[in-house]
């Protein structure tokens, strides 16, 4: 079997430290706190099916199209949309062969408690944080609910930033809407629209796609 994919996580800073006088016995010296993160690589397949005789059929002169070779071109969008939807899974579908994709990356320990062999009430570090409702359901989308989470991420000893926000269409729509205002004016949400790699536009916040 193939190796697994494996990590080093870098989960505490070097706590032996701090001013001390002249005559001060030294304290016990510390170091960095490291773990080891692994996952199981995933397999994926897509099977095409062309009979043996209207693959010769298809090979003949006049014929304008090799029904094999584009069997095989029009599998490759099927199998990368499969593999698309893998990585925003959380890896269980198909008794556990899927992808471990971002929906279990990313969680807060509520739905994955163990992560790359990891588990997160062991290590906080890996739990994302949730802005939740105590069960009240969804509430409406605020900026200072994003703010909350944005400096919740960056505040982290470990020098926490947020790269970039990921969100469904519904709820890109609702940021949008919300920059815009109630008032028709579309200055805020213009000027929060950015162009990314690829001619993508993302929608802002302080400056985070």
């Amino acid at each position: 079997t193939a190796e697994s994919i494996k990590w080093r996580v870098h989960t505490s800073g070097n706590n032996a430290r701090g001013s001390y006088g002249e005559l001060d016995n030294l304290a016990t010296p510390g170091m960095q706190g490291y773990i080891t993160a692994e996952l199981d690589w995933r397999l994926n397949k897509i099977m095409v099916e062309v009979s043996g005789l209207a693959q010769a059929i298809s090979a003949g002169e006049g014929f304008v199209v090799d029904l094999l070779q584009n069997e095989l071109e029009e599998a490759l969008p099927d199998l990368q949309e499969e593999i698309n939807t893998q990585l925003l899974s959380d890896g269980t579908g198909n008794s556990g062969k899927d992808i471990t994709g971002i929906t279990a990356m990313i969680d807060d320990g509520t739905d994955v408690a163990t992560y790359a062999g990891v588990a997160r009430g062991a290590q906080p570090l890996l739990a994302s944080y949730r802005n939740d409702n105590s069960g009240g359901g969804n509430r409406a989308l605020t900026m200072a609910m994003m703010r909350d989470v944005k400096r919740t991420v960056e505040s982290h000893p470990r020098n926490g930033r947020v790269s970039a926000i990921y969100t469904g269409a519904a709820l890109w729509d609702t940021y949008g809407i919300l920059l815009k205002g109630t008032n028709d004016d579309n200055r805020n949400f213009n000027d929060n629209i950015m162009v990314l790699a690829g001619g993508y536009q993302a929608l802002s916040f302080e400056g985070v796609p």
